[in-house]
């Protein structure tokens, strides 16, 4: 593809010292740089904790069970009918009862929120959700492709109670594969890192530590003490070498993926046969990709045959309406009217550095030449 929709973040830099940092032979499982790479992430972010794990999916998969250890679940969370699959996926893994909601029409993130309720919430294609300015309740946030975004003078991923990552590579910034837990919360930071090594204490705080040895059953050595029934989603310190890398440029590409964004909406916006995600006034949008609507699905299969011709990579968006995917119990099909909108006449647009003014000019020209 001459346009492809997500391109490589990793600079060939970074992979001239990743290379020259090997030869010396280094420890290569999670260590040092996985941790420093933590802690200025957190520090970036302006949270507490910041806890690296092998994937986005991972991330998201920790940060429900922690949750849900740790009772911070009610009997039922709410959800949004559009994600990623491995946003809700957990919730069917865990066993836990969820409250599906439809999209917003603006932002595609939940419709609706209660007060003094647990939501799930998700950036769709990192446009920032208006759950901020609903009302008092605890968020469980999905910022997988919202990195770098902002509303106001807080980034996204500063609202939930605990707030996930993703560094795949095509995103914001990139391990290869990655994905970082942040949370303010000490209780639910010690449970995420057991959960991510077994579920043992090996790099939990000094206190739970000890609390935790005190009650071990070993003789031999407290330290295989396991507290959790925990996962292995360690990264290994070449992501956090490149983690502390990338960190170095993350203003930078998030400052360019946002210009990307706004000249797409300035080009986009207001024409009579697409619509495209409205995102919160005074935010700043470093999106994974850009999001439109068609007038139907014959108008996006027109649409997405143009794109190819051209060169220019597209595809759906999310899981559109999660109860018509296959691994949702059949019982529990219904519709959601935004979130079938998004299924059916929902495309994504290449969003990247490595794109410029004109290309993103040219992009929007060929899909504004094809008519309903």
């Amino acid at each position: 593809m001459r346009y492809p929709l997500a391109d490589q973040t990793i600079p060939q830099a970074d992979l001239d010292a990743l290379a020259d940092w090997l030869r010396g032979g280094p420890w290569l499982t999670f260590g040092t740089l996985c941790r420093e790479f933590e802690e200025r992430f957190a520090a970036w972010l302006g949270r507490q904790h910041a806890i690296f794990v092998n994937s986005g999916s991972s991330a998201n998969l920790l940060m429900v069970y922690a949750a849900k250890l740790c009772e911070r679940l009610p009997a039922k969370i709410r959800a949004p009918a559009l994600a990623w699959a491995t946003t809700l996926s957990p919730f069917r893994q865990l066993g836990i009862a969820v409250e599906l909601r439809d999209a917003d029409p603006n932002d595609w993130g939940l419709d609706r929120y209660d007060d003094n309720a647990v939501h799930m919430v998700v950036h769709v294609l990192g446009v920032p959700a208006y759950y901020w300015q609903q009302g008092r309740y605890v968020v469980l946030e999905d910022a997988c492709a919202g990195l770098g975004s902002i509303v106001g003078d807080r980034k996204v991923g500063t609202y939930g109670q605990m707030s996930t990552f993703s560094f795949y590579y095509g995103h914001q910034m990139s391990t290869i594969e990655g994905g970082m837990v942040v949370t303010d919360d000490d209780e639910l930071a010690d449970c995420l890192r057991a959960l991510r090594e077994h579920g043992a204490g090996w790099n939990v705080s000094e206190s739970a530590r000890q609390t935790w040895e005190a009650a071990s059953p070993w003789d031999f050595t407290k330290r295989f003490t396991f507290q959790y029934p925990g996962f292995n989603m360690r990264p290994t310190e070449i992501q956090g070498f490149l983690g502390l890398r990338q960190m170095e440029r993350i203003d930078e590409v998030s400052a360019h993926r946002a210009e990307n964004d706004a000249r797409y909406r300035k080009n986009l916006e207001g024409m009579p046969f697409l619509a495209c995600q409205i995102p919160p006034v005074g935010s700043t949008v470093a999106s994974i990709a850009v999001g439109v609507l068609a007038a139907s699905a014959e108008h996006r299969a027109k649409i997405a045959h143009a794109l190819e011709l051209a060169g220019i990579e597209t595809r759906p968006i999310g899981t559109g309406n999660v109860t018509r995917q296959p691994f949702w119990p059949a019982w529990d099909r219904r519709e959601f009217p935004m979130a079938d909108a998004v299924m059916d006449r929902g495309f994504q647009l290449p969003n990247h550095p490595g794109l410029t003014p004109t290309d993103i000019d040219f992009i929007c020209e060929t899909v504004l030449k094809v008519k309903p």
